[in-house]
């Protein structure tokens, strides 16, 4: 698959999210766990999910935090219409705005680094410095993995 990275502008958008910190070996594990939490609180009414799945990396310029022993602090949730107050298991939250570099992964979730991959090589060719903070969003589901949609997004300085 080829990848095409553009760079546009985006404003925050509202997350309700559960908090929680990931290495590179529990990354799966720990999605998995946390979105179980997550749809465990949207039934009890204190936000109606509004948009699709999110996962946000809050990973520090220049290290990638999921490579550390302490692992990097993500936000697993999905978009909802508005802020809200924090209650019950869910957090309040917002993917960062600001311009971004973003590609389209399209396949099972486990290649998604190959968009990564296309994304960083894009921003080292093309002199753009990544600002820390990267998010996914995952398109609806498809019960045939080379239809699933994953928006990545790399916030640049």
């Amino acid at each position: 698959m080829s990848y095409e990275v553009q760079v546009i502008d985006v404003q925050p958008g509202a997350l309700a999210v559960v908090k929680g910190r990931a290495t590179k070996s529990d990354l799966s594990a720990k999605i998995g766990a946390l979105f179980n939490q997550v749809y465990a609180e949207l039934p009890k009414g204190l936000v109606k999910q509004a948009g699709q799945n999110v996962v946000v990396y809050w990973n520090d310029e220049g290290v990638n935090l999921l490579e550390t022993p302490e692992g990097c602090p993500i936000d697993i949730g999905v978009q909802v219409a508005a802020p809200f107050e924090n209650g019950g298991g869910l957090t309040c939250s917002a993917t960062p705005a600001g311009t971004v570099a973003t590609v389209a992964h399209f396949g099972p979730y486990n290649e998604m680094h190959k968009g990564y991959d296309a994304l960083f090589k894009w921003c080292n060719e093309h002199g753009r410095i990544l600002a820390g903070p990267f998010w996914e969003i995952y398109g609806d589901w498809e019960d045939d993995p080379a239809k699933l949609r994953t928006d990545i997004y790399c916030l640049l300085k």
